[in-house]
């Protein structure tokens, strides 16, 4: 008799729903703005893309993400180095 080893159940409707939401709102606009940009010759593009407006979301952006990144590295730190005192 077969036996049903799967650790989680509804495991594939899970992955499916997953992979349906990934593509509506990660892959599908990504592709539109990837046929978009081919259309545009590298000077439309470079014109699209160098303004100074475009250049401050670029910088807001990094930004953001370079101090996330930090607060999380200071953060990330200080816990592991709790735990670690903890435990010893």
């Amino acid at each position: 008799m077969a036996t049903n080893r799967r650790v989680l159940p509804g495991f594939h409707l899970s992955l499916g729903y997953t992979l349906l939401y990934l593509g509506v709102l990660v892959i599908i606009p990504l592709i539109g703005c990837l046929v978009k940009a081919s259309t545009l010759s590298y000077r439309q593009f470079h014109n699209a893309v160098w303004t100074p407006r475009t250049r401050a979301a670029y910088e807001l952006t990094f930004g953001a993400s370079l101090t996330a990144a930090a607060i999380s590295v200071v953060i990330g730190l200080l816990i592991a180095w709790v735990v670690d005192n903890v435990i010893d």
